[in-house]
């Protein structure tokens, strides 16, 4: 399908510095009150000795179980061929961080942060009228392509036959009982049994309620449950707690007890020996 806007490039439209991103990254309450990490060396972080018995993993759903850039990516494309001038990661940043996060915790609906992005972007009615009906048609079809990311599958099927309890805990503009369909679209739903959005908590990673109701629903103490997750501030936020958070593809993550660069490589940390190599 191709629903790309037939557009012509048209002025420069770089976005004018204003609040959304001046402020782009939230002030997460309780931070400042967070316990600090203390640091440990690059060879302690790296290494893959296993953790502490742990009876619970939480995962973010956002690359790590999937690829969620897809139509992030697209969206970028599209508006870089009218003249916005962002690199990839800025001009996702300021798309997370200044509109979805309102979405995110309930507050907004998609579309409105999404008009409300490309009315601060510059573009004139007509042609947000026209994306905002591409944009709908390539979430559906982002949607009914979506596909585990190498090794999730397989991973996540020998830590729940080894009795580890599997949870998601994501930052997302869909409801739990949309997310569960997403998990069980990718073919994973027997494996999870919690699944919490931040869009019915209200509360985002890496606030500490966030965490805090993940951890009342698996009725656990923190140091029973891992964290898994590929950004920074989620991995802080989980340690600054007493989660042992165990980072995929996330080389700044200081916070981390373990740095990992394959899914695959959560058995070898999660599990015994026997089971691992089993």
């Amino acid at each position: 399908m191709n629903v790309l806007p037939t557009w012509t490039a048209g002025q420069d439209r770089s976005m004018p510095v204003h609040g959304n991103e001046r402020n782009v990254l939230p002030t997460w309450p309780g931070k400042s009150q967070s316990p600090v990490v203390a640091a440990t060396s690059e060879k302690q972080m790296n290494q893959k000795t296993a953790v502490g018995p742990l009876a619970a993993l939480l995962f973010e759903f956002d690359n790590i179980l999937c690829d969620a850039t897809h139509w992030q990516r697209w969206l970028w494309q599209v508006l870089s061929r009218v003249g916005v001038q962002r690199d990839f990661e800025n001009f996702s940043r300021i798309w997370q961080r200044g509109y979805l996060v309102d979405v995110q915790r309930g507050g907004r609906d998609f579309a409105e942060a999404l008009r409300m992005f490309l009315v601060d972007w510059g573009l004139p009615a007509g042609q947000i009228d026209e994306l905002e009906h591409a944009s709908a048609a390539r979430r559906r079809e982002m949607i009914e392509h979506l596909r585990p990311l190498p090794g999730v599958a397989s991973t996540l099927g020998r830590l729940a036959d080894a009795g580890m309890t599997l949870a998601i805990l994501a930052n997302s503009e869909w409801t739990a009982q949309e997310l569960i369909e997403r998990v069980e679209h990718l073919g994973l739903g027997r494996q999870f049994r919690v699944v919490l959005s931040s869009r019915d908590l209200g509360s985002l990673k890496p606030e500490p309620a966030s965490y805090a109701s993940a951890l009342d629903v698996l009725g656990l103490p923190p140091q029973a449950v891992g964290f898994v997750g590929c950004a920074a501030e989620h991995l802080q936020g989980a340690a600054d707690i007493g989660l042992q958070a165990m980072a995929v593809n996330c080389p700044a993550a200081e916070a981390a007890s373990h740095r990992l660069g394959h899914f695959e490589e959560l058995t070898s940390v999660c599990l015994p020996a026997t089971a691992a190599s089993a």
